[in-house]
């Protein structure tokens, strides 16, 4: 049993006693008192050479200089950690003793240059972390930086959430549509959406253009509204989308005009669910009929809209796309990409649709298709390439569809939901000599709304 001697002081001396306490409390106490010392970890290769040498914390957390090896005996790795944590410079060497990659770390986050390099010391990706902004450098002889996250995505959220209406999917929209019910059928009659019905696909919408970066204050036109709503009767009455409609029999001249002029201006589309899930469609534009042009797209994202109108009539659609009433105080963009750069919501893409970037301001010609390099690829966590993606579409817009002329391409891409999380680099070039080549770069973060 082990023994404590304690002092007691008296007033006129010292005297001794002895307690002897337990084993057990005893061994607790030295546990406690008995600091737990640092040390160094080193492992090996098997033919002997030292794999990663670093030291540890009295926790066991790597903590100081951290060193690692090629199995030559070569150097691989030199930083430094602090409780675990990356802090300071990182470097990586190839095993020619060249740099591969160097980085810095501030309490485990990126922060400054971050550099890879190839054997022969060609720099291959260039990135600036800059507080919560990461920049980096895309496009042939550029020397400035863009910007991966024009917004934060807290932003995106609450903007996105502000908006969207409840049946934003627009499959299953369950409100009354109609104030008058038009009919398809002699006598015609166009029949009146109701006003919330209107507001709640308008709203999906500015969803979509608030995403791309585009103006969103959009407005309903009430003259607009009646020509979207012929437009979808002339639609239902003939039983196809055409926007050069002939007139059915016993029509009236004064409603067949009306209809003609409203398919002959709007986007059109068939599908029993909702005006909501018109929007959706003409966003997607993901069929064979649609992806060369992605026309309807181009409408529903024109930078100088401001005034559009809706129509519905049995299981037909129609939006209301000519205007450009739109005034701007300043420059316009001169790219308008879908999905956009830099946090998308998964819920408002799909893994089938095209991506599209087209050019409203006309600063970019129309590039020709022999002329057109687009790479996709997918990004590790510091944004570097990991994988090419396979195409199975891409194309030139020539037509001045909304905003203009335009590049379209698909990679070929899993289920929607396992995009959530994975970042894309999206990669043009074209001209016809090294001096001349355009280049555009942007990175597409997929996340979902649902998740946060």
């Amino acid at each position: 049993m082990f023994k404590v001697i304690t002092m007691i002081k008296l007033h006129l001396g010292i005297s001794s006693s002895i307690a002897f306490l337990p084993p057990a409390l005893i061994t607790l106490m030295l546990l406690v008192t008995t600091p737990v010392r640092s040390e160094t970890v080193t492992t090996m290769y098997e033919n002997g050479n030292i794999e990663k040498k670093y030291t540890t914390d009295k926790d066991g957390r790597k903590h100081g200089s951290y060193a690692s090896y090629y199995e030559s005996g070569k150097k691989k790795v030199r930083c430094r950690y602090s409780s675990g944590q990356l802090n300071g410079t990182y470097t990586e060497y190839h095993e020619n003793g060249k740099v591969r990659l160097k980085k810095s770390y501030k309490k485990g986050q990126l922060s400054g240059t971050l550099a890879l390099y190839d054997e022969e010391g060609a720099v291959l990706h260039r990135a600036v972390y800059k507080k919560k902004q990461i920049f980096l450098y895309g496009g042939p002889r550029s020397l400035t930086p863009y910007v991966v996250y024009p917004l934060p995505r807290e932003k995106i959220i609450e903007t996105v959430t502000a908006l969207r209406p409840r049946n934003y999917e627009g499959k299953n929209y369950t409100k009354e549509k109609f104030e008058v019910e038009g009919s398809s059928k002699q006598p015609y009659s166009a029949g009146v959406l109701k006003k919330e019905y209107l507001l709640d696909s308008l709203r999906q919408l500015q969803v979509y253009r608030f995403l791309c970066g585009l103006k969103y204050d959009l407005e309903l036109h009430d003259p607009f509204n009646e020509l979207a709503q012929h437009a979808a009767l002339i639609s239902a009455a003939n039983g196809k989308l055409d926007h050069a409609p002939k007139r059915p029999p016993g029509m009236a001249p004064g409603v067949f005009a009306l209809c003609s002029q409203g398919a002959g201006s709007s986007n059109l589309h068939q599908e029993r669910a909702s005006l909501l899930s018109a929007i959706n469609g003409f966003m997607a534009d993901e069929d064979s009929s649609n992806i060369a042009g992605t026309g309807h797209r181009a409408w529903c994202l024109n930078p100088m809209m401001r005034r559009t109108g809706l129509g519905d009539c049995d299981r037909y659609q129609a939006m209301y796309s000519f205007d450009s009433s739109r005034i701007f105080r300043r420059k316009i963009l001169d790219t308008v990409l879908f999905p956009s750069k830099g946090h998308y919501p998964v819920e408002f893409f799909h893994s089938n649709w095209p991506w599209s970037v087209t050019f409203p301001t006309g600063r970019y010609g129309v590039p020709q298709k022999s002329e057109l390099k687009v790479e996709i690829w997918e990004l590790d966590k510091d944004l570097m390439k990991k994988k090419k993606l396979e195409l199975d579409y891409l194309g030139v817009r020539s037509e001045n569809y909304g905003m203009g002329h335009g590049v379209i391409f698909r990679p070929v891409l899993n289920s929607t939901s396992e995009l959530v999380g994975k970042k894309f680099l999206a990669s043009l070039r074209w001209g016809k000599t090294a001096k001349s080549t355009v280049g555009i770069d942007y990175v597409v973060h997929f996340f979902s709304l649902e998740k946060e």
